[in-house]
């Protein structure tokens, strides 16, 4: 037990000596890396963010958040804006992805945020994104044509119960007499009557839909941001600082562990055997012993 903890306390004091011998690289180059990446992000332009509420049912505005990242919005904005002018469609599509987030609420609420170089495009690029997923609400063509028949049979549907009724309401109790009695009569004008409203409902609705959602889901238009947002220059420089650290931290101890191992006497063997399956001409290592004199 003794012998162990003594072993594991070298094992220690063995890579605190390997830490401590390349302790110039593991100051000097994460610091470099730091000084960098903070002057890469002191001396990149400064980045606008304009914000919009959309007013959508829980389940739309999932829908919604999920479709605005797609090519069916990504690239009409693209066309429409002439982003992809020096760059891939491909390209152009990862780059408007990267600058908005759409993050839509429980209570049915989306929240927009499109990032630009400036206050105006940052507000101009948002329009641009909620006006191309607005079109692709707009049913296809021969959904389109079946809503029509389905629109024209309503509202041939309501001329004809509108007439029925009048000439229930309207026509003397004698008209009816042997044909319908006062108690059926009723009941149909009540029949009549719910079928009225549901068919309305249709005549109202199916306009609606022929059109897509409305621009009156936007609650909070976007916005025209009047600072830009913050940089986080010395976070973006620490995390870089911390990381390279880390990496050359761990290459370091791996370096250690390796050449202990290679050095270890149970392992001499298993090195030998190593040695010899990594030579190209795959012969084994006697064979390249000098002959023996005569």
């Amino acid at each position: 037990m003794e012998n162990r903890s003594k072993t594991e306390t070298l094992g220690l004091l063995e890579l605190l000596i390997a830490i401590l011998r390349h302790i110039r690289l593991l100051t000097v180059v994460p610091l470099a890396v730091g000084v960098i990446a903070f002057a890469t992000a002191y001396f990149k332009p400064p980045s606008y963010t304009s914000e919009a509420i959309l007013s959508l049912s829980e389940s739309a505005s999932k829908q919604a958040a999920s479709i605005m990242s797609t090519p069916l919005v990504l690239d009409t904005v693209i066309q429409k804006q002439g982003l992809a002018k020096d760059m891939p469609l491909q390209d152009a599509r990862d780059v408007l992805a990267s600058r908005f987030r759409a993050k839509p609420g429980k209570d049915g609420l989306l929240w927009l945020q499109v990032s630009a170089e400036s206050p105006a495009q940052a507000q101009t690029l948002a329009n641009a994104v909620i006006d191309a997923w607005r079109l692709t609400t707009i049913p296809g063509a021969q959904e389109q044509a079946e809503l029509q028949d389905r629109l024209l049979y309503v509202q041939k549907s309501l001329k004809s119960i509108e007439q029925l009724m009048t000439r229930l309401t309207s026509e003397a109790p004698s008209y009816f007499d042997g044909q319908v009695s006062r108690g059926d009569r009723g009941l149909t004008l009540v029949s009549l009557g719910e079928l009225q409203s549901r068919y309305f409902g249709e005549a109202q609705s199916i306009p609606r839909t022929l059109q897509g959602i409305s621009r009156d889901v936007v609650k909070q238009p976007p916005s025209l941001p009047a600072r830009a947002d913050p940089a986080g220059k010395a976070n973006f420089a620490v995390l870089m600082t911390v990381a390279t650290f880390l990496l050359l931290l761990i290459g370091v101890l791996l370096r250690h562990l390796l050449v202990r191992a290679l050095h270890a006497p149970h392992n001499a063997a298993t090195i030998a055997r190593l040695r010899s399956a990594l030579r190209t001409d795959g012969t084994p290592a006697s064979a390249h012993a000098a002959p023996p004199g005569n």
